[in-house]
């Protein structure tokens, strides 16, 4: 129960904006001319965001580190193409070893029935003893993605694993599915099994959705 506690009633996003475009120079020309030197598009997605409006492209923002490496610090959104392009926001984070990042077109989604689609960046890291595998999503304003929802498709540790669902049951309502499993330290056997089904509701003043109900199914 303490792991769907702490997971339901987090605040915090793990890539949250703190600054809305540290990696853009400028925003004259095209968007490849935008970038501070030492950062590159890693990998984009073309998208309508805004019905009606220009489409848009979204990217993953790396910047460059010694030996080769590159890590992932960022998304950014832009508009239309070429030298016409026009900078519509972005977010940044502390750059975090281990961690991987990736767009998934599925994850394009409407949260809150506004017509505008919200950004949503699937997070991976660990491996064997732990795992969190974990989507969090963006939403455009000024110049900004702010992240309004995160979902925690799977978390596993040495005493328990959790996985989640979720379903946009109408506009800024949303509802998880959660399978909650506690191991036996020692052996590592399941011996507790629960199934929460839990609804989210977006509250503007916060710019975020939070819990507003916990159910125990069984």
């Amino acid at each position: 129960m303490a792991g769907v506690v702490a997971w339901v009633m987090a605040s915090s996003f793990p890539a949250s904006a703190t600054h809305p475009t540290p990696f853009w120079a400028t925003n004259v020309g095209s968007p490849g001319d935008w970038l501070v030197p030492g950062h590159l598009y890693v990998s984009s997605i073309v998208i309508d965001l805004v019905p009606g409006d220009s489409v848009e492209t979204v990217a993953l923002v790396g910047r460059k580190q010694r030996r080769g490496s590159i890590a992932i610090i960022g998304i950014a959104v832009w508009s239309d193409t070429g030298d016409r392009a026009v900078a519509l926001g972005g977010a940044t984070w502390s750059a975090r070893s281990g961690w991987d990042f990736a767009l998934n077109r599925v994850d394009f989604l409407d949260l809150d029935g506004d017509g505008v689609l919200d950004v949503g960046l699937r997070e991976a890291a660990g491996g064997g003893d732990w795992l969190v595998q974990h989507t969090v999503w963006y939403r455009l304003h000024e110049m900004t993605l702010r992240p309004v929802y995160q979902l925690a498709r799977r978390v596993r540790t040495h005493d328990f694993e959790e996985h989640r669902d979720m379903a946009i049951e109408g506009p800024g309502l949303l509802r998880e599915r959660i399978e909650h499993t506690r191991f036996e330290g020692r052996t590592g056997l399941k011996n507790d099994r629960k199934n929460f089904d839990v609804t989210y509701r977006f509250f503007p003043s916060r710019w975020r959705f939070a819990p507003v109900s916990t159910r125990v199914l069984r």
